[in-house]
């Protein structure tokens, strides 16, 4: 059971997010205007903010915590693929698990796409093997 609570306003929450997950918060900007004055705005900087740390907007604005419940069910195929993965590179030479890791490192957070990225992955086990061999 999380003891620690993320808060009770946006700010907060965003305060907890980034002491635990050791990342800067966004810029914020707020309301300036009659009748909503100093409400926290839905801006773009904290858009953006929110897709690249993965942070839920229903549980950032509401504080509703069965959207990250339901975001961690979403997420159930994806967990049993990294399992199996890890499975198999668990039978690995080093060397070739590393350049698999890296692979799927560069499609998943930089873009690469997967062809591109086994096209070097295979590139690495050729040359390891022609290693091996000799």
């Amino acid at each position: 059971m999380i003891t620690d609570q993320p808060g009770t306003t946006p700010e907060t929450r965003i305060a907890w997010f980034c002491e635990h997950f050791e990342v800067d918060a966004p810029e914020l900007e707020y309301e300036t205007e009659e009748p909503n004055v100093g409400a926290l705005l839905f801006s773009d900087g904290l858009v953006t903010w929110c897709v690249d740390q993965g942070v839920n907007l229903d549980w950032l604005f509401l504080g509703d915590q069965r959207a990250l419940v339901a975001e961690y069910r979403d997420q159930e195929p994806s967990r049993r693929l990294r399992k199996e993965i890890a499975g198999i590179a668990v039978e690995m030479d080093p060397e070739v698990r590393n350049g698999l890791f890296t692979a799927v490192k560069a499609v998943v957070h930089f873009g690469v796409s997967m062809e591109e990225a086994m096209a070097v992955f295979n590139e690495v086990v050729d040359e390891h093997q022609g290693k091996s061999a000799a």
